[in-house]
């Protein structure tokens, strides 16, 4: 599981789930709740399904 943290607004208005998405950030630390936690997240993909 991977945790993002975003710095703009709206990122999680653009996709839905069961979407498939590419995203990239700065690693962060791993959390035993969480996963991996990036931060500085940006979408660099949406793969919309169905």
């Amino acid at each position: 599981m991977v945790f993002c943290v975003f710095n703009e607004a709206g990122i999680r208005d653009q996709v839905k789930t069961g979407d498939s998405v590419t995203m990239e950030g700065n690693y962060l630390v791993y959390n035993d709740e969480f996963g991996i936690v990036l931060k500085n997240c940006r979408l660099c993909r949406e793969d919309r399904n169905g």
